[in-house]
């Protein structure tokens, strides 16, 4: 049990007994082993507070808490509670370091939206906790990692020997020196194999690496838009951070995205460097004509669906804000391009696999 655990719930104004303690993180153990993006998703939303979750979800996520304290767990009239349990079930997700814990890291500060956001959510130490855990993530995934060393071959010069003098003394004996032999190669084979696989994934990812590089520089002397090949500078203030945004996430072929992304995106929009970007503008962009499956996750993708929706524009606005409970009035253009892009990256790993 994390040693944490008994003072997130006293920052939450919960105190409960030892025992409970030790109740409630074997629902986190239960929990924890998910390999789920659909249900991370569910439960970032649940601890941000952000909206009704999918069917079942809620039953489904109290029942291992019920199970292990079926007299002190209630399954109703307990949100406080869940939003606890479901941010450290999210900082317990982030210790896998793996390519599900990037995806919930960047799910947690696409929906928490932090530059954006009038207030902490209930756990503050989960929004830094991702946010640092993508630094370190960043820079693991792109350095060229070890590959596989190469194994000794096992020799079958022996067997061999044995096999040529039985041949002509007692064929019948030549059997087991063969299967040995046989055997061995079929080792030396799947070293060999073994070996070759991690070269081959070794060099792809180190290509991925370069190729989403070289196509950063070239985007960033550019300064436009690869669709209309328009200059960022000449763009209104609202349609050069979106667009910029969307035209970096398309470029980031490795996730969790580069560490510099934030230079990359206040180099292009250096001219807007002054310039706001309100909430009903982002709502009205026609930045993203084909809006992802998980629009509805995050705030400015809610806004444009909500709009794409029928919805007008004001009202979007005020549903959003409250729902993501997002500051009043203008973001600076720079801090509204990184929150798109971040979102464009979060969407992407809970699209449906083709």
């Amino acid at each position: 049990m994390n040693q944490m655990f008994g003072e997130w719930y006293r920052a939450a104004l919960l105190d409960p007994q030892n025992v409970k303690l030790e109740a409630r993180w074997a629902g986190i153990e239960k929990h924890k082993g998910a390999n789920e993006l659909s249900f991370a998703a569910e439960v970032v939303r649940l601890f941000l507070d952000t909206g009704k979750g999918a069917d079942g979800f809620l039953g489904a996520f109290r029942q291992p808490f019920f199970d292990a304290d079926n007299g002190g767990f209630r399954m109703s009239d307990n949100d406080v509670e869940l939003r606890v349990l479901a941010g450290v079930l999210v900082l317990e997700m982030l210790q896998r370091k793996d390519a599900f814990a990037d995806g919930v890291a960047l799910m947690v500060l696409a929906a928490a939206a932090p530059e954006l956001r009038k207030k902490a959510p209930i756990l503050k130490e989960v929004l830094p906790t991702a946010s640092n855990y993508l630094f370190d993530r960043s820079t693991l995934v792109r350095r060229p990692g070890p590959t596989k060393s190469k194994s000794a071959l096992t020799s079958i010069d022996t067997e061999l020997a044995e096999m040529t003098q039985l041949a002509t003394t007692s064929p019948a004996g030549a059997w087991k020196p063969a299967e040995t032999a046989i055997r061995r190669v079929a080792e030396n084979v799947s070293k060999v194999s073994e070996y070759l696989e991690s070269r081959i994934i070794h060099l792809h990812r180190r290509q991925d690496h370069l190729a989403e590089e070289a196509n950063i520089v070239w985007w960033l002397f550019a300064g436009a838009d690869r669709v209309t090949l328009e200059s960022y500078a000449g763009q209104p203030e609202v349609a050069a951070a979106l667009f910029c945004a969307r035209d970096l996430a398309s470029l980031t072929v490795i996730l969790p995205p580069p560490l510099a992304a934030p230079a990359y995106i206040e180099r292009c929009l250096s001219t807007h460097r002054d310039g706001q970007v309100s909430l009903e503008e982002v709502a009205s962009s026609k930045a993203n004509e084909s809006l992802p499956v998980a629009a509805s996750m995050f705030p400015f993708l809610s806004l444009q669906h909500l709009v794409s929706q029928g919805t007008l524009s004001k009202t979007a606005v005020k549903t959003v804000a409250a729902q993501f409970s997002l500051k009043p009035g203008s973001a600076p253009t720079q801090t509204a391009s990184l929150q798109y892009y971040r979102e464009l990256l979060a969407a992407r790993v809970l699209e449906p696999k083709a």
